[in-house]
């Protein structure tokens, strides 16, 4: 199976955590709920989680022995502004 198939049976509910994020945005080092919810979902998947990095950091490791690494970061802090949609997933 290709890794896009693989992918795409995660789709529905991939969704379903973006809009949950997305309703509930926090500023920056305030990203608690957000963070938590990130360090759960790379535990679930078996991943290495530290947390508290910058007060609301989560690093995700995943190791396969000695050899090249690479690195991967995401913001996850909100903008300070009013939202003005009629998405059922807006910010509130």
């Amino acid at each position: 199976m290709t890794v896009i198939k693989e992918i795409n049976k995660f789709h529905d509910e991939m969704t379903k955590w973006r809009r949950d994020i997305h309703q509930h945005p926090e500023l920056g080092y305030e990203e608690r709920r957000t963070s938590d919810f990130v360090a759960a979902k790379l535990k679930e998947f078996g991943i290495e989680v530290h947390q508290g990095l910058a007060k609301t950091g989560v690093v995700g490791t995943i190791s396969n022995g000695n050899g090249p690494s690479i690195g991967l970061r995401a913001d996850i802090d909100a903008l300070p502004l009013e939202e003005k949609n009629t998405f059922k997933h807006a910010s509130t």
